[in-house]
């Protein structure tokens, strides 16, 4: 393992403690308790004041800043190897090299991807929110398949150590299902694979070029990715969605007023146009909202322009509801934060299992309406088979639309009544919602 020793700088700040190294490198999830074996193998006789793990790395503090060097220097060129990963230590980050390494990746301005021919370009909106749009959808199952498989181990393993399974689950039991919690049911396949949102949240920035884009987000603010990528190659959205996103954004275009960018980091930006929310029902009506930050500016001085937005949306495509959402906030709004309606039908409907719902924006709903109904088909199937009087649990079940979609009696067993039982995080939630 390589041991790098930064130049301690002067002024560290009390976050970037000097008694404290950083292990590199480890797996995802690591314990504390497996750090402190592992500098208790490699470097004995040092004591271990706090371990602070983190997804591939770790924050261990030592007695004092001597401790920590003596530790570095114990574990310099010992080719320090944990879980079949090749570590390295170094010394804890001092306050101006934390700051001079979150600069320099602010200066990317976007994420890059490795071409055919191996050279840099520019990464697409496609690959930004469709990271497996290239993988042949047989072999996207099979991955969600393995990666379904591990969880289950690690639940299992987890569980187990907690000693949480109660008779349900044992050693004898995971092993019988190949160290997993339970067995795994076969991925089913999504009845649509293309275009299949009915909803996306369009921001509204500036392109690589520095125009005006209504599209999706390129990478993460705190990285210095601010570029919004152009959603038309994106096959997850729909054509119609995709009209809209072109009307919205000739009309910002058109308007004079500038898109929203934070400039002040928690102190928030300045800009007009902030997000465009589409949703799309199956016959094909599609309901906006355009988020807008009204600092500064008169209720009239900002209705104009959005309703003006709203409409070349509705010429556009088949859009039935227009909606605006006024927020001056860093980042995003709050999901109960009330949108104004401009135009149209206050709600849009919806069929899911041959029950007919009504949807507002803040409304939550499946994201693929094909796939959603055959989860109910699934569900249908398992609370049929269930062999007990006991209730069941449908856990943070929100508007519970799983349950309405259900058949009465909800069993194939005519002495028995199954009783379900939703569970909501914010009951105020279940007050909200309705059904048709």
């Amino acid at each position: 393992a390589d041991v790098v020793r930064p130049v301690a700088a002067p002024g560290a700040e009390p976050d970037a403690p000097d008694d404290s190294l950083v292990v590199l490198g480890l797996p995802k999830h690591i314990s504390a308790k497996d750090i402190e074996k592992l500098l208790a193998a490699y470097a004995p006789g040092h004591k271990v004041l706090r371990v602070k793990p983190k997804p591939h790395t770790a924050v261990v503090q030592l007695a004092s800043k001597e401790a920590r060097d003596l530790a570095l220097a114990a574990l310099e060129g010992k080719g320090v190897v944990f879980k079949s990963h090749s570590l390295s230590f170094r010394a804890m980050w001092s306050a101006e090299e934390k700051l001079e390494r979150h600069q320099q990746k602010r200066k990317a301005p976007f994420k890059t991807s490795e071409g055919a021919d191996g050279d840099k370009r520019q990464r697409t909106a496609e690959e930004a929110v469709t990271p497996l749009h290239a993988v042949p959808y047989e072999e996207q199952l099979v991955r969600k398949a393995d990666s379904i498989r591990d969880v289950l181990r690690e639940l299992a393993s987890r569980l187990i150590k907690a000693k949480s399974g109660g008779e349900w689950l044992s050693k004898p039991i995971a092993k019988a299902n190949d160290g997993r919690v339970c067995e795994l049911a076969p991925i089913v396949r999504a009845p649509v694979i293309r275009e299949y949102r009915n909803k996306c949240e369009f921001t509204i920035g500036a392109g690589a070029d520095g125009s005006p884009c209504v599209g999706f987000k390129l990478g993460q603010f705190k990285d210095g990715i601010t570029a919004i990528g152009d959603p038309s190659g994106c096959s997850n959205v729909s054509r119609e969605m995709k009209a809209v996103v072109r009307a919205v954004q000739q009309s910002v275009a058109e308007s004079g007023l500038a898109p929203y960018v934070n400039t002040r980091g928690q102190m928030g930006g300045e800009g007009f146009w902030r997000q465009l929310l589409v949703r799309q029902n199956q016959k094909g009506d599609l309901l906006i909202s355009i988020q807008v930050n009204p600092t500064g500016l008169s209720k009239e001085e900002v209705r104009t322009p959005v309703e003006a937005a709203a409409s070349a949306a509705m010429a556009a495509a088949n859009v039935k509801s227009a909606y605006m959402q006024t927020y001056a906030g860093v980042s995003s709004p709050p999901s109960d934060m009330p949108h104004t309606h401009l135009s149209g039908e206050r709600e849009m409907s919806e069929s899911l299992g041959g029950v007919r719902f009504r949807i507002s924006p803040n409304d939550f709903f499946q994201v693929n309406t094909a796939a959603a109904e055959k989860l109910g088909e699934v569900l249908a199937g398992l609370v049929a088979s269930v062999g007990s009087d006991l209730p069941l649990l449908d856990m943070c079940c929100g508007a519970g639309a799983c349950n309405f979609t259900l058949p009465p009696p909800y069993s194939n067993i005519p002495s028995k009544t199954i009783m379900i039982v939703g569970l909501l995080r914010h009951f105020s939630r279940l007050l909200k919602s309705r059904r048709a």
